[in-house]
């Protein structure tokens, strides 16, 4: 089992590499890999913390698959995200990784 979860997280990053990584946030827009690099979006999200009074977009891209962490999945589905027909775009919630369920 280990050695399949190794092979799948190899391949992720490959994906990754290949057909790129758009982070976006309210104050925050870089892609993968170009112009930006995976350090940026690491430091990015070690340092980030929660912005208040600044509402969130709705999505501007629908010809890629698009994910959505928010705590407030509700609120990001009520902009938009994951309500196109064929958008790709997933909206995702903290219940997510909550493995008791």
């Amino acid at each position: 089992m280990y050695h399949m979860q190794k092979r799948y997280r190899y391949l992720s990053f490959l994906l990754m590499l290949i057909l790129g990584v758009r982070l976006k946030t309210q104050e925050f827009d870089v892609t993968l890999p170009e112009p930006g690099d995976i350090y940026t979006i690491l430091k990015y999200l070690a340092l980030v913390s929660p912005m208040r009074g600044k509402p969130p977009e709705g999505p501007d891209e629908a010809a890629s698959f698009q994910i959505v962490f928010s705590a407030h999945p509700g609120r990001m589905s009520a902009l938009g995200w994951g309500k196109e027909e064929g958008g790709g775009a997933r909206v995702l919630g903290p219940d997510v990784w909550d493995h008791n369920r």
